[in-house]
């Protein structure tokens, strides 16, 4: 019970630093500040999203690990660099940056 409360105050913590992060980029690079509701939204959003994009990843690398019988580097790596790309072409188009 204690690991499932400390982990979920961690995954508050990292959606808050995120967030912080998001709004601190985007005044450096000199964009009009939006409402942090705005923001808060748009990041989850974000995040629920890209969740079936690495399970994807998870089981193409499954698939190529197993029947096509590639090595583990490329199994992983093939699959985790298009979902990387994908993951960071949406990332910045939802959070405008």
């Amino acid at each position: 019970m204690l690991e499932f409360i400390g982990r979920m105050l961690l995954g508050v913590l990292d959606f808050v630093l995120d967030l912080y992060l998001i709004r601190v980029i985007r005044r450096g690079r000199g964009h009009p500040p939006r409402p942090m509701a705005e923001d808060a939204a748009n990041l989850a959003l974000w995040e629920w999203l890209i969740l079936p994009i690495y399970g994807l990843a998870a089981v193409l690398a499954g698939f190529l690990m197993r029947a096509a019988g590639a090595p583990v580097f490329l199994c992983v790596a093939m699959p985790g660099i298009v979902a990387l790309v994908c993951a960071l072409r949406s990332f910045r188009k939802r959070m405008d940056l």
